[in-house]
Parts: C-alpha cells; structure tokens; sequence
C-alpha cells in the first residue's frame, strides 16, 4: 500500500511547483544504484552472525521508495510539459487566424455576448506552416453580437487567438489552470468587423438529444425550484441554479449534494448491484440457473454499467470521473475475487486518479474527497456493533445512529480542510446534512433515476409531481 502510495505522490505533487524540476530521472537513477548497494551490503552482512540489520533495511525501503518516487514524478513531469507544450506557440499569441470551427459546446449566450468552446477543423491562412499546430485544438471563444448559435454548428470565422493565462490573487481561483485541466490550447475572441459564415452543421449526438428530452420533460412538469436541482441532481447542469441557491447551499453546507461526485455515482452503483444481485438470486431460485459463479459476475457488471450510464448523462465531469474511477475499481476488484484491506484500496484510487487527472492535486475538490474518504476510514468501522441476532427495528435503529454520527464526525472533520482552502465551514452542516443528504440519496436520486424511462409515457407528470413537491418542502426547511 505505501508503495501505491508514494508512486500516486511522486505522479501527482509534481503540479505544485512553480517551474517543473528537470533531474527526476538523474534521482531516479541514483537511487537505484544506492538501492542495488544497500541491497548488496544487507545480503553481505545476513550471511553473518549476530549482525544487526535494522539500519540496512531501513535504508534499502528508503531507497527503494525513492526510487519509485523518483521515477513517478519525472514521468508525472513529462506528461505536464506535454500537456503545456500543446498549448498555443507563443509566436502566434495575439494573432488573427481565418479558421473552420465547430461549437462543441456553449456556456454563455445572450444578445450582446456567447461564450462556447469549439474545435478546429482547417484554416485558410497563406502561410500554412504556422496555423499547421491549431488543427484539432480546442479553443474557448467569445463572440460579441453573436448569430443564434447551436452545439454542431460549423462556423468559418476570424479569431483573434491568445495563449491560455490568468491572473490569480493567494487562495483564488487559477483561470489559467482551469484552462489547461480542462484541454483548452488556446483562447480569444470572434473578430467583430469580420464576415462569419455558417458552412454546415452536424446532427446532434443521441446522447445530446436524450438530455434536451430529459431537461424539457422536467423544465414543463416539476415547479420551482424543484426543476433547477433536478437538473443538477440528474444530468451535472448547474447553470439554472440562482444565486440565493448557493447561498443557501453555502450556508447549510450542502454544496457537495449538488455535484455529480462520490455520493450520487456510488449510489447508483450501490443501487445496480442490488437489483442484478436480487436478480441472480430469484433466477436460482427458480431453478434458472444451476450455478452461483453468475453472482460474482453480473452484480458488478451492472453496477459498473449503471454508473458509467449515470456519469455520461452527468458529461463526465472531473468529480464524476473521479469517482467512477473508485467505483470501477471496486466492482472489479470484487468480480475478480481480490479482497484489499480500505486503505490499499484508497492507495489505489489516488494513484489512478493521479493517473487520470495531470492537475488532480491543484484542484480543492480532489483534496477534500480523499480527506473526507480518509477521515471516515480513520474514524469509523462498518461493521461495528452489529449482531445477526438483532431485529430490524434495532438494526434501523442502529443504523440511524450511525449514520448521524458519521454525519457529525464528517462534519467536524472537514472544517479544518475547508478553512485551509479557503472555503466556509457552517455550523448548520451537521443539521443540515442528516436531513438532506438520506433524503437525496435514497429518495430523489433513485427516483430520478426511475422516472427517466417513464419520461416517454403519459407518466411522466404523475411521477415527477409528488417528488417535486416533496424537494420544494425540503428546500423550504434548508432555506
């Protein structure tokens, strides 16, 4: 475990330094021929008697953890100059460039301003040799009285092109990082004076479809403000959400239960392998199947599968991808028959996430989910205090009690993380989230989920109607 470890901290801390070291691979070497030495001289000294060999041990695992270390980092630093590197030259900052785009997506519009992301598809400037590195770059653009724009739409425009930046004051936000987490090489604006021309447009995806679907389906049924957190709750889309919605938010401390993270995808993990898990055992039952190997098969399958259904209808955000790489982990790791204790299991995930994610360790989000993971394991044993004798009542009991008292200690425990990050901590916190967060979890989210088939039938009114009323009551008492 503590070489997953060291190898997910040599990988990921190499973000927090102002100019990347260029000597990992000259450490890396280094301390393997110290390692190769150490190793030699405790093999030297164990053919002989009564010699102690505490100190060679310990300098042979400090060698070897360093090596390792070594080796993640300088790899952890090629893969940050290769992601810098495929930014915009800075000989083509603040230039004009005649290019083919296609909008890939849209943050802002309005009448005066759209702001959106697009993709390049050619260029028609005379000297080829210097527009040759945009083809293929995503860009994220500004237009000033812009035309009606559309996801698909495939504009041949002048854009004037800056190189990623962004100024930052001490604990605020880092534009210029969101940029390069995010894959944008390059940043600017649609020229005003210039002539913009639609060429085409491609249909829209299917997956793209089903979420208008879902978001029209739920804007015409659920009143305020039920539909803005169903949106959240469902498919990631926060921009509906006010601004005295995160005040509330931020005052209860209940922002996390409005973000596609580790709460909602395990969920629905947890939620697709009870029912192939209950599946499996009725088709034994019945006679259906003759063997149980399906069992170990089939619940994490369809756990994995849910999930990765739920986070592609969330747009696979950081937090989402962040926890579906737990998730993934875990199923598979049960499918395949391997038991790792929790905190091997916590090792790993950083290292694949450190793995996934080049500016994983910039971000306050990757912090607090592994403080929070972390703290609960430290804290807290799911298997305490429970009896096969007990009756449900005190099982239900039971576990009331522990979930408040996980709550509180969650609570307590992230206060520090929080202030250290600059983030508020609210006292309500505690109050709050052992209302909000079952209520969430095991109503609103499972029946979400429950009512998107029924979208497409006359029911869709009558389901969502009464789950909506009850999340205006809830909201009511939050706010």
């Amino acid at each position: 475990m503590h070489r997953v470890a060291v190898v997910a901290a040599g990988m990921g801390h190499v973000v927090l330094y102002d100019e990347l070291p260029r000597f990992w691979w000259l450490l890396a070497l280094i301390f393997f021929v110290g390692w190769l030495t150490v190793s030699y001289c405790q093999r030297a000294r164990a053919s002989v008697p009564m010699q102690p060999t505490f100190a060679l041990k310990l300098l042979s695992t400090a060698s070897q953890l360093l090596v390792l270390f070594s080796l993640a980092a300088g790899l952890g630093s090629w893969r940050l100059e290769t992601l810098v590197s495929a930014q915009l030259p800075h000989s083509l900052d603040k230039t004009k460039h005649s290019l083919s785009v296609q909008v890939e997506s849209l943050q802002l519009t309005s009448s005066l301003r759209a702001q959106f992301s697009a993709v390049v598809l050619d260029h028609s400037n005379a000297d080829k040799g210097a527009t040759q590195s945009l083809m293929g770059k995503r860009l994220r653009l500004a237009w000033y009285s812009p035309p009606e724009l559309a996801v698909g739409q495939q504009w041949q425009v002048e854009a004037i092109l800056r190189r990623p930046r962004g100024m930052i004051n001490p604990g605020g936000f880092d534009y210029g990082v969101w940029l390069l987490g995010q894959g944008f090489q390059a940043t600017g604006y649609v020229a005003t004076k210039s002539e913009a021309t639609l060429v085409g447009a491609t249909p829209p995806s299917l997956l793209r479809v089903f979420r208008e679907h879902l978001r029209g389906a739920m804007q015409a049924i659920a009143a305020e403000p039920a539909h803005r957190f169903f949106t959240a709750l469902l498919m990631g889309d926060r921009q509906a959400l006010t601004v005295d919605d995160w005040h509330v938010l931020q005052a209860t401390g209940t922002v996390h239960l409005m973000a596609i993270s580790g709460l909602h995808v395990g969920l629905v993990a947890a939620l697709g392998f009870a029912l192939a898990a209950l599946g499996v055992r009725l088709l034994l039952g019945a006679g259906w199947l003759r063997s149980a190997n399906p069992y170990r098969l089939f619940p994490p399958l369809f756990a994995m599968a849910l999930s990765s259904g739920y986070a592609l209808l969330a747009g696979f955000s950081v937090p989402t991808q962040r926890a579906l790489i737990a998730v993934v982990l875990v199923n598979i790791l049960w499918a395949i028959g391997i038991r790792c204790s929790r905190w091997a299991l916590l090792a790993i995930a950083l290292l694949l996430v450190s793995v996934g994610e080049t500016l994983a360790w910039l971000q306050s989000g990757f912090w607090l989910s592994f403080v929070a993971v972390a703290f609960l394991l430290a804290k807290y044993d799911g298997t305490a205090g429970r009896s096969i004798a007990d009756s449900r009542y005190q099982r239900f009991k039971q576990g009331l009690f522990t979930a408040v008292k996980v709550q509180c200690l969650l609570s307590v425990g992230l206060c520090v993380p929080l202030w250290l990050l600059g983030f508020p901590a609210s006292l309500l916190s505690p109050f709050a989230n052992v209302l909000a967060v079952p209520l969430v979890a095991l109503l609103f989210v499972p029946a979400l989920l429950f009512w998107i088939p029924l979208s497409f039938t006359p029911l869709s009114d009558i389901a969502l109607f009464p789950l909506a009323w009850a999340f205006n009551i809830l909201w009511s008492g939050l706010a």
